[in-house]
């Protein structure tokens, strides 16, 4: 049991294809969903620069290292109760790319912030 997780974390984490995905924008709000598995899908986020955005992290996996999701560079740090959907909400100021990262700095995604 304990070699197939070690297996799985190394094919998560060496040769699992990035996921990107645009935001849609409604009423002004730039919204992304995020469904937190095992990691973060889609794990690449595009937003525009100085719109609001709001994540909506929807997480299914009981592990404790996916508890919290984190992105320093907006200075949040979120908990995320399993089950629920949990909204993190900024409004980036800068052109950019921003990494998020679960509590334990293992399962990760980047923020992709654009002119358009």
């Amino acid at each position: 049991m304990g070699i197939g997780l070690i297996g799985l974390e190394f094919w998560w984490f060496l040769w699992s294809k990035p996921q990107s995905r645009q935001a849609s924008v409604n009423d002004g709000v730039q919204d992304i969903t995020v469904t937190v598995d095992g990691g973060y899908a889609p794990n690449q986020l595009v937003v525009t620069v100085n719109q609001p955005v709001q994540i909506h992290f929807h997480r299914t996996d009981p592990s404790r290292c996916l508890e919290e999701v984190r992105l320093p560079d907006f200075r949040i740090v979120q908990a995320l109760p399993v089950n629920q959907t949990t909204t993190v909400k900024f409004t980036p100021t800068q052109i950019g790319t921003y990494e998020f990262t679960c509590g334990m700095n293992m399962a990760r995604g980047i923020v992709k912030v654009t002119n358009r």
